[in-house]
């Protein structure tokens, strides 16, 4: 079997070919753009695609979560694909949610427009008569200090401003997997062949926006607030069973990662111990 990893340049997609190549695997990686249509990509993860920048760039994110992907189901040859999707298609849902249940979107929401481009990308797979599976991945968790998604935000703010500002309701709150956890994950999805269409890979379980604040002031040793009229986000708890029995997915603990994730950050700025506010 080889290997192929669409979209190595982003945060998930390089370690899941850092991770192919610690079972001894050698990726095939090919650039932005690169013509694929005469290679065969043997079993080929699918990790292009925009997270928290969405919103600024609308049709970019319909092009890499669709349009891209539509040319790959239709031109390439792969023996099987695997497809990142976001579990943030449940927003709006009431928990437990596991893949089965049916979703809602509306399209007059500029929120929704990525999890309609996750879906239509999602339904694109299954609907393809394609070797195809989705992985609906939560908030995922590792060293990403340059990307703008939460957790990211808030650790640099902690050093940086030495303030943590909280522009969502403190109880407001989600599901986190560690980026360990979710890769693993990844990998033994796409080499189960005989696995159900769609895994939730998440944790389990939502952390509230206060648990991480305090998490990270605590080492960080700063101050944090919630900003004035920060609006209440919940997400419902998602069902992560089918991940658990078929690929063996035991979540870590994501709180108590953050500490060193912030020790880290640290380290990478150079910033003394004993940071005062």
């Amino acid at each position: 079997m080889h290997y192929t990893v669409l979209g190595s340049n982003g945060f998930i997609g390089r370690h899941v070919a850092e991770a192919l190549r610690r079972r001894g695997h050698i990726p095939f990686c090919p650039a932005k753009g690169e013509n694929i249509s005469n290679r065969d990509l043997g079993l080929a993860f699918y990790c292009i695609g925009l997270t928290a920048d969405f919103r600024q760039k609308p049709l970019e994110a319909v092009e890499a979560h669709v349009c891209v992907l539509n040319r790959v189901l239709r031109e390439a040859s792969f023996d099987r694909l695997i497809y990142l999707s976001s579990t943030r298609v449940y927003a709006g849902l009431r928990g437990p949610v596991n893949e089965d249940v049916v979703l809602t979107v509306n399209p007059n929401d500029p929120s929704d427009l990525y999890n309609i481009s996750k879906l239509m990308g999602e339904s694109a797979c299954l609907n393809s008569g394609r070797s195809t599976a989705i992985a609906r991945l939560s908030n995922v968790v590792g060293l990403d200090f340059l990307s703008d998604n939460f957790i990211s935000v808030l650790i640099r703010e902690a050093y940086d401003n030495k303030l943590i500002q909280l522009h969502s309701a403190a109880e407001s709150a989600k599901d986190f997997i560690l980026l360990e956890d979710a890769v693993q994950a990844i990998v033994v999805l796409g080499e189960r062949a005989g696995s159900k269409p769609i895994y939730n890979i998440a944790s389990g379980r939502k952390l509230t926006g206060e648990e991480i604040c305090k998490a990270i002031a605590g080492v960080a040793n700063c101050s944090w607030e919630v900003v004035p009229g920060a609006p209440l986000l919940s997400f419902p708890d998602i069902d992560i069973s089918r991940a658990r029995t078929d690929l063996g997915l035991e979540p870590g603990d994501v709180l108590g990662a953050l500490g060193e994730l912030v020790r880290l950050y640290r380290e990478e700025k150079g910033v003394e111990h004993g940071y005062t506010h």
